[in-house]
């Protein structure tokens, strides 16, 4: 379980260091995403050190692979929109 024990030790360290991210950051995640918790993205999010064009974007009735959904069009269209923000 080496692979396991890493990943919770790379979670526990990024929710320590949130107050370090100090870059733009679009966050995605669907409703039903059975794998990243909802609550904790959100924590680590509003505990984040980046305040400059930040959003945090929840898909009702998504799961964790939002490329995947049957809806996929809305994850890139959110995505484009917000890249063109930042780049003009």
């Amino acid at each position: 379980m080496p692979g396991l024990v890493n990943m919770i030790d790379a979670i526990e360290n990024m929710q320590m260091n949130a107050k370090k991210f100090n870059y733009p950051c679009l966050m995605m995640q669907g409703s039903l995403d059975s794998v990243v918790s909802n609550s904790k993205a959100l924590v680590w999010y509003k505990n984040s050190g980046s305040s400059a064009q930040n959003q945090k974007v929840m898909f009702q009735g998504f799961t964790h692979e939002l490329h995947k959904e049957p809806c996929k069009e809305k994850v890139f269209k959110h995505v484009l929109g917000y890249l063109s923000n930042r780049i003009s």
